[in-house]
């Protein structure tokens, strides 16, 4: 069932609906990381330095690059055509980079994905209360309106990017201190080529900039959005 709060109204809703039972359109930011945001704790003691991460409970103690400077929510588009930029998941993204999830995106059109992709059915957003980030996180690798790219072609892989809108330019974030703000999509992101392969916890400054740095709430990075 779908609930009017939870929806953008500025998103289109899926074509179909058997496979997307409750719409949601802002999501739970999954840090700075791609290669373990989908993680289960038994599955190793791995952390992604986001605020929400899955069957895990993080308290705001652990919040400490400050609230004001860290992502908790931000808008995700929902439906739209499978390779639609804003909508769309390219999926067998095996790589590590965010430049490789920026090469899926067509030469010829910079509003398109190259397949394979996901969209209609099971659409990222289209389960509120699923809990696996396809459905209900974004990662901090990608700015705000770019591509959006998944390991595999299950529901339970990894995600990277996934925060965009309709709105001209970038997207509304909530911050852990419960302020919102937009966030332009030219925001910094540091360089794309450094991959996020590393199966143990990083620490440090994010190596995706700005951005980067919002996503991870214990960075060591006081970076606040300008």
């Amino acid at each position: 069932m779908d609930i009017g709060v939870n929806i953008c109204p500025s998103s289109a809703k899926p074509t179909i609906r058997s496979e997307s039972p409750s719409l949601l359109s802002y999501k739970a930011c999954l840090g700075d990381d791609y290669a373990q945001n989908q993680w289960h704790p038994i599955q190793g003691n791995r952390d992604n330095r986001g605020i929400f991460q899955t069957n895990r409970w993080i308290g705001m103690e652990s919040v400490t690059d400050g609230t004001s400077n860290t992502l908790m929510l931000g808008e995700g588009v929902l439906g739209g055509n499978p390779n639609d930029i804003l909508g769309g998941v390219a999926v067998g993204m095996q790589q590590w980079r965010p430049q490789d999830c920026w090469n899926r995106v067509s030469t010829t059109n910079r509003r398109l994905l190259t397949n394979p992709v996901r969209a209609d059915f099971r659409p990222t957003g289209g389960r509120a209360w699923d809990g696996r980030p396809y459905f209900v996180g974004f990662s901090t690798l990608i700015p705000p309106n770019g591509p959006a790219c998944q390991w595999g072609n299950p529901d339970n892989e990894e995600q990277m990017g996934g925060f965009s809108s309709h709105h001209p330019g970038g997207a509304q974030a909530a911050m852990a201190d419960g302020h919102v703000q937009f966030v332009n999509q030219t925001i910094d992101t540091g360089n794309p080529t450094v991959p996020d392969d590393n199966p143990v916890n990083r620490s440090g400054p994010s190596p995706y900039g700005v951005w980067g740095a919002m996503g991870s709430r214990n960075g060591g990075e006081a970076v606040a959005l300008q």
